[in-house]
């Protein structure tokens, strides 16, 4: 497939003019496959590498070559002759060529001095006006974890327990996601929408503007305005719901040899498979957000064995592809992990092991803890999502717990707050 029929302008017409070429060659293998990948991202991204191949188009042939002068300096004394080293996409043997040469600390130390130059010149603007906007970062704990909300502050150092209690006029106490994520009781008896509904139902709202990533399916059942609606309201990702991809890509992963060629091979056949059978229909039906499952799980980091790590990495690569302004993440119940060789070798331990598989509520609330403060981690570490404000909901204690930047409303909030006015407070921080 010839992607370069659905380039814009401002990127096929610098290709044509020979701009990949004019690259280092170890710039070479990233900008070909940003491009050969273009239909597949997000907004945002797509904004970045319009940026970035203008900025290099714009530049004078002395400009161009000043830039990459370090770079080149420093490939000229490393051994890119191999023919693993591949100048069309980037893959695991050519990065291990990289890895294992002695000069690989001063070619990433070049690399990073031209991208610091190219995102102060070409992004500065626009990563300014992407930083003063209010985001959010929900992460919910449910009844099943039995975490204690004093537990996270030792390891959270920037965050605050605010306690909740409900008015005293209540008479029927919804559940407290109920409360939060959902507006008032209609004439005919369902609940109305919340601000998280609201917010992505506003008219600017991108593709990857807001995401439901969750071990189970409840946030889908809480919220099913967002599922289903058009690929700009929400994306929803749930563990549960995609297992019949995980096992398919278990399948595949598992056959891999000990070797970086094999483990290539693996991965390129991987991304040219057709998994939209594999996926529910709010991923199958949409090419950006399918292309995102199959590099999640291709990257791995526990994704496809274990519910919260799904939960925190699927976080992290929101942030890192689509900069969201709303994450809503629950956690979940986990069994006991099996025999160690079935985790290892990326197989399913339900069918590894004959061992009947056993709930740990306990390990799961410490895995939980830990990867929310990851996940809040991976949000604030890019400079257009400093302004998140993170705030954990626990469904077995009175307490939120929250973190974020120094004008959060909540801050300011008498305790006990009432659920109906964190609700409150939420939609004012966002709309």
């Amino acid at each position: 497939m010839d992607v370069k029929l659905n380039l814009p302008p401002s990127i096929s017409d610098p290709l044509n003019r020979g701009l990949v070429k004019k690259l280092p060659r170890t710039f070479q293998p990233y900008i070909n496959q940003e491009i050969q990948s273009w239909q597949f991202k997000f907004p945002y991204e797509q904004n970045y590498l319009q940026s970035v191949i203008s900025y290099l188009d714009g530049l004078s042939p002395e400009q161009f070559e000043n830039l990459f002068l370090g770079v080149r300096q420093v490939e000229a004394k490393m051994d890119l002759g191999s023919p693993a080293f591949s100048e069309r996409e980037q893959t695991i043997e050519a990065a291990s060529i990289l890895a294992r040469s002695p000069y690989y600390l001063p070619w990433r130390e070049e690399v990073n001095k031209v991208f610091d130059r190219i995102h102060g010149a070409a992004l500065g603007e626009e990563q300014a006006r992407l930083a003063a906007i209010n985001r959010l970062l929900l992460l919910v704990f449910p009844g099943a974890l039995p975490l204690d909300p004093h537990d996270l502050l030792p390891n959270w150092p920037d965050g605050q327990l605010k306690r909740l209690d409900w008015p005293k006029e209540t008479r029927a106490q919804p559940s407290l996601l109920e409360a939060l994520l959902k507006g008032k009781r209609q004439p005919d008896g369902r609940l109305g929408p919340g601000f998280l509904e609201e917010f992505a139902a506003t008219q600017d709202r991108n593709l990857g503007d807001v995401w439901l990533i969750e071990s189970g399916t409840g946030l889908r059942e809480l919220l099913p305005g967002l599922v289903g609606v058009g690929q700009s309201r929400a994306i929803l990702l749930s563990f549960e719901r995609l297992k019949a991809f995980r096992e398919a890509f278990l399948e595949q992963i598992k056959s891999m040899r000990k070797s970086l060629a094999d483990a290539d091979a693996i991965s390129h056949r991987l991304r040219g498979l057709k998994v939209e059978s594999w996926c529910p229909e709010e991923i199958g039906n949409n090419p950006v957000i399918r292309e995102f499952v199959r590099a999640l799980f291709l990257s791995n980091n526990g994704t496809q064995l274990f519910s919260n790590a799904f939960v925190e990495w699927g976080t992290a690569q929101a942030a890192a592809h689509a900069r969201p302004v709303v994450v809503v993440c629950e956690f979940g119940l986990r069994s006991k992990p099996k025999p160690f060789t079935s985790v290892a070798i990326f197989e399913n331990p339900a069918s590894a092991s004959p061992l009947p598989s056993v709930p740990d509520p306990e390990g799961s609330a410490v895995d939980a803890g830990m990867l929310a403060y990851y996940a809040w981690l991976e949000m604030r570490r890019h400079p257009e999502c400093r302004r998140t404000a993170c705030v954990c909901l626990f469904e077995n204690a009175p307490y939120v717990f929250a973190a974020g930047t120094e004008d959060f409303p909540l801050w300011k909030e008498t305790e006990p707050v009432a659920p109906e006015r964190l609700a409150s407070i939420l939609r004012s921080w966002l709309i």
